[in-house]
């Protein structure tokens, strides 16, 4: 899985390693044919589909190895439409846990109905440098405005001429050109957070409703993982 798939029309952002083989139980060694059997492709022969991945490592990723998730099992349902009939046993380290929406959504009967909290977690970390803030959008009011502190802050730099406290005390009337560049200033990064809260609360109902009913649940053996290994 690297950067060149897409995933509900957003290419992936993470080159991650997973790996798809279909095993099929051989011909008998014994018989006359068994060299001609293993070099056709019988699908009629039963066998299994086996998966293995190792999804993103980062612990606030759960938008990226949701992704991830979702390019992992179309490739298994590529497999499956080959060779109908197989079962699937899917392996590696998930980098998830049984209390995050990726686990509910992988091994839950459909509908599933996540909590606040698994939602939450779900939206992109732009803090973490996945995204980068395009602030080509500013006008040239803003460019020259970068070095100064927010008016409010607790250190005033030495362009900041007045607090919030001085202009509700004087008037908004008298307000001064530079509080009126910052004003404007932090209303264009409040629009600009509300675009992007509801940008990725889209981008998230897309996966999940992916999730939802393109895929059916697996089994999960995590409790008897945890049983051996607690």
């Amino acid at each position: 899985m690297d950067s060149s798939l897409e995933v509900c029309g957003e290419k992936l952002r993470t080159d991650n390693v997973a790996l798809i083989v279909v095993l099929k139980v051989g011909p008998d060694p014994t018989s006359e044919t068994a060299e001609d059997s293993l070099s056709a492709d019988n699908t009629d022969r039963p066998g299994v589909i086996v998966s293995s991945t190792h999804l993103f490592w980062r612990p606030t990723a759960c938008f990226e190895r949701l992704q991830q998730q979702i390019a992992l099992l179309e490739a298994i349902d590529t497999m499956k439409e080959k060779y109908p009939g197989y079962p699937v046993i899917s392996c590696g380290d998930y980098n998830t846990t049984p209390d995050d929406a990726g686990y509910d959504l992988m091994t839950k009967s459909r509908p599933v109905s996540l909590s606040e909290w698994q939602s939450d977690n779900l939206f992109p970390r732009h803090s973490d440098n996945f995204n980068k803030a395009d602030d080509s959008s500013d006008d040239n009011d803003d460019k020259d405005d970068t070095s100064n502190n927010l008016i409010g802050s607790n250190s005033t730099s030495s362009g900041s001429l007045m607090s919030y406290a001085n202009i509700a005390s004087i008037g908004t009337n008298v307000e001064s050109e530079e509080v009126r560049r910052k004003r404007r200033r932090l209303e264009k990064e409040a629009q600009r957070a509300e675009e992007l809260l509801r940008n990725d609360t889209q981008r998230v109902q897309t996966l999940v409703e992916k999730f939802q009913k393109s895929f059916q649940p697996m089994r999960s053996c995590y409790s008897t993982y945890a049983d051996l290994d607690p």
